[in-house]
């Protein structure tokens, strides 16, 4: 049987390079269960740092400097996805990085999923995984990191999303790298 993890590494082959793709990351919860989650770690040239949001990184993505979140989106919407960077620190969502929008502004399809997960994580949104994308009825969530691991929240919002019957095959950690 095919991993599921490697299904959201073919969903997005578009949109990383073959040799951006790592080992899954694997996690085990409570009950024992174990599941992979599909691992990228694409290049992004490092411009610097945002003194205003606890020094976040800004990355080149084209000709623009953003955040890195919204460099992976802007990756994802070359494939032909849409999406948005879901801002945990300000609690925002963005389609750009000067562009805000609220969660009635999401197609149905794309709130509803994210709903049924805060309803499964007991209504908490901490921990939302950064990006939720969109490819006509297709969903993908992206974790975007840098140095960091994944925190306690990011873990229980994956399994809010397990829970609420969402497949590994739709979670991607994006750890990007620097040139």
């Amino acid at each position: 049987m095919t991993e599921k993890w490697k299904l959201a590494q073919a969903t997005l082959a578009g949109v990383f390079p073959a040799e951006s793709w790592k080992k899954p990351k694997a996690f085990t919860f409570d009950s024992n269960e174990k599941v992979s989650i599909a691992k990228c770690s694409p290049v992004f040239h490092r411009l610097g740092a945002d003194p205003t949001f606890g020094n976040k990184h800004i990355v080149a993505s084209g000709s623009e400097a953003v955040y890195a979140e919204i460099a992976v989106l802007n990756l994802l919407r070359k494939d032909g996805f849409d999406g948005v960077w879901t801002d945990g620190f300000r609690n925002k969502f963005w389609k750009s990085q000067t562009e805000e929008c609220s969660l009635s502004d999401l197609p149905r399809h794309a709130r509803d999923c994210y709903e049924r997960i805060a309803e499964a994580n007991d209504g908490n949104l901490d921990g939302r995984w950064d990006l939720l994308a969109w490819k006509n009825e297709t969903l993908i969530f992206v974790e975007c990191k840098r140095k960091d691991s994944m925190t306690p929240s990011e873990v229980r919002w994956l399994r809010a999303a397990l829970n609420a019957g969402f497949g590994p095959e739709l979670f991607v950690i994006c750890k990007w790298r620097p040139q």
